[in-house]
């Protein structure tokens, strides 16, 4: 006997889709748990509308947050909004596992960033100390590249070991001095995603389909 399982939803209201035309080309990705008996994941695409407010884009419900998961999810994202507007879009995250391989099978090349609120609860797991923690956010927001090197260079006459941390990763990630100019969009850390999620607290306690109805109430409502 053969059963039908559920597995993963996709869900981009027109209206939504229509609407990014006219946002920047600012996109935050994020998943969260679903807090149910059947677990699962949401993962959301949150854009930024002119009044600089959250614009939900897209969300799908899926099994985890895997490359696979992401990869059937970006692909949908980019069949909707279209991939020449895809690859023009810069795209925000906490570094979520394996989604920096599916940007470059999915959407190559394209232009992406680490929230530095995240990156930073990664590095005071090794480095403790407000000075520490001052001199990495110094880092992230110099504007220039020179900047950049001097803030750096501070930091390891501090602790070497943090510098060392913080140099492994590239300043394109997380550093205003290495942002492109595309996205007309200078944020440094994933607030869109957060928000939203924030938002659906309460829904993601219930059931697949009251999640969803809740969910599009709430869409439909803004």
């Amino acid at each position: 006997m053969n059963y039908c399982v559920f597995q993963r939803l996709y869900v981009c209201f027109d209206a939504c889709k229509k609407s990014f035309q006219y946002c920047r080309r600012f996109i935050g990705l994020d998943g969260c748990f679903l807090k149910t008996l059947q677990g699962g994941q949401l993962l959301t695409a949150v854009g930024r509308d002119p009044n600089d407010q959250i614009l939900p884009i897209v969300y799908a419900v899926v099994e985890a947050e895997t490359k696979d998961s992401w990869v059937w999810f970006l692909r949908h994202l980019s069949d909707d909004l279209g991939p020449h507007n895809l690859a023009k879009c810069t795209f925000m995250s906490d570094q979520q596992k394996g989604l920096l391989p599916t940007f470059e099978e999915v959407i190559p090349g394209v232009d992406n960033r680490f929230c530095v609120r995240h990156l930073y609860s990664n590095f005071r797991k090794k480095f403790l100390g407000l000075e520490l923690k001052n001199k990495l956010w110094r880092c992230a927001k110099a504007i220039h590249w020179q900047s950049w090197e001097k803030e750096m260079k501070s930091l390891r006459g501090l602790n070497d070991e943090a510098f060392r941390h913080l140099n492994g990763i590239p300043p394109r990630f997380w550093s205003r001095s290495r942002f492109t100019f595309l996205s007309k969009c200078d944020s440094l850390v994933n607030n869109m995603s957060e928000s939203f999620n924030a938002v659906l607290i309460e829904a993601r306690e219930k059931s697949i389909v009251t999640m969803l109805e809740d969910i599009k109430v709430y869409m439909m409502t803004r």
